[in-house]
């Protein structure tokens, strides 16, 4: 899914760590402007909400609202750590909506605007970080035009 795509949607971030805020920086920054729900899943508190007052229109969701405000959007972006089981998202594909994650959006991006770019995928359980690393290093040794995101350092979608 493009970010183009989110435009005039009723969009619900599901998150708000690291990726959850990259996600609502980047909408912004292409002129998403549709208010756009924020689900936690206990209430922030005022300084936070505060934090986030340049990137208005939003509203805050939390806690037993969750499934009536995801029935209320048509895009739902979720964090890494809300499990694709949850009992909300089924019930949010159920109802047709789309559910994406920040780095879909990214791979969407970056097939779009530079289809040529190489991508390494590290998964597993241990040692990924390591790993990613060592790939890294070797690779500028080479001389190769690298980047590093993810678990690592930056949310892809800021690249």
């Amino acid at each position: 899914m493009l970010i183009k795509d989110f435009a005039g949607k009723k969009t619900a971030v599901w998150g708000l760590g690291r990726e959850g805020k990259a996600v609502l920086r980047k909408l912004r920054e292409n002129d998403v402007t549709d208010v756009i729900t924020i689900i936690t899943d206990v209430e922030l508190l005022p300084e936070e909400k505060e934090a986030l007052s340049h990137l208005q229109p939003l509203e805050f969701v939390f806690g037993e609202n969750i499934l009536s405000a995801i029935k209320e959007t048509e895009i739902i972006v979720k964090a890494p750590g809300v499990s694709l089981y949850r009992e909300e998202i089924v019930e949010a594909k159920n109802l047709g909506k789309k559910v994406t994650s920040s780095s879909n959006i990214w791979f969407a991006e970056c097939r779009k605007n530079s289809p040529n770019t190489k991508i390494i995928g590290i998964t597993g359980t241990k040692g990924k970080s390591t790993t990613t690393s060592l790939i890294a290093y070797l690779l500028r040794v080479l001389g190769k035009n690298t980047a590093v995101g993810g678990n690592i350092g930056v949310p892809l979608i800021e690249f």
